[in-house]
């Protein structure tokens, strides 16, 4: 009985490319967590506590943007894209001088609503 290879190289190709895909998003992800959001002198906090110059915001508005379109490391892709939507839409209205959107963003960033369901083990 011949077997027909084909579909298999092909499965295994797209679970290769899957994989790498999900890598790539988890180093962004986290080069970004890194960046803006860790520690209480975080540039995150910084600006969502008011304490931050238009500048930080709009630092901070451009670093949270490469979140935009990142695969979820764990948990339901739809629910991951509502919190980077929320976050995104949050800091872009801070970085444009909304200061009622400072606390939208504080909540919008809160680390374990989104870890708890999103972050690999």
């Amino acid at each position: 009985m011949k077997t027909n290879i084909k579909p298999i190289l092909a499965l295994a190709l797209v679970s290769f490319v899957a994989a790498g895909t999900l890598r790539a998003d988890d180093e962004q992800i986290g080069k970004i967590m890194k960046a803006a959001m860790k520690g209480d002198t975080s540039l995150f906090k910084k600006v969502c506590t008011g304490k931050g110059t238009p500048e930080d915001a709009k630092k901070l508005s451009n670093c949270l943007n490469g979140l935009k379109g990142t695969k979820a490391p764990k948990g339901d892709q739809a629910a991951y894209d509502q919190k980077i939507d929320a976050l995104l839409k949050a800091a872009a209205e801070v970085a444009e001088g909304k200061k009622e959107a400072q606390p939208v963003l504080g909540k919008a960033g809160n680390c374990k609503a989104c870890h708890s369901e999103h972050k690999p083990d």
